[in-house]
């Protein structure tokens, strides 16, 4: 498995929240246990003082932007912030890039090493959950995303 596929893993294991079956939730916990901590080893970067300054800056510029409902709540879809005035928004955060060129140099480092490291095998092996444990309306959805921690021949 590769790093990237924990967070389908993770994801897979939410939506399973509320099925039932000892077995089977006793191994989501296990799979939870394992997992967490190894998205939050990928992610360590955005604790760094780099990264808080630059979201930081990043917000400052779309907060100008976000689009609003009539009651001045932030638009979301599919969990992405909807902007106004987007190309004026890009400008607005290239400028800041080129002014602040050294720490966004930087950033973009740790995106890159952080790819980077999503594409390598993942260290860890993880059990198995056997596919007769999931109940019948389990969505295909669901098991695509958790297709790595399966056992389809139980």
């Amino acid at each position: 498995m590769k790093n990237v596929e924990l967070y389908s893993v993770k994801v897979g294991l939410m939506l399973l929240d509320g099925t039932e079956g000892v077995k089977l939730g006793a191994l989501r916990a296990e799979l939870n246990r394992d997992v967490k901590p190894l998205i939050s080893d990928l992610e360590e970067f955005k604790n760094s003082a780099i990264w808080k300054e630059t979201d930081a800056l990043l917000e400052e510029v779309n907060k100008k932007y976000y689009l609003r409902d009539k009651d001045g709540r932030q638009v979301v879809v599919n969990n992405i912030p909807l902007f106004k005035n987007e190309l004026e928004r890009d400008e607005e955060i290239n400028a800041l890039e080129k002014s602040k060129k050294d720490l966004f140099t930087k950033r973009k480092k740790m995106m890159e090493e952080y790819k980077e490291e999503l594409e390598k095998d993942c260290k860890k092996t993880f059990p198995k959950i056997p596919f007769s444990l999931f109940p019948k309306n389990t969505k295909t959805e669901v098991i695509d995303l958790l297709w790595s921690v399966i056992d389809s021949k139980k």
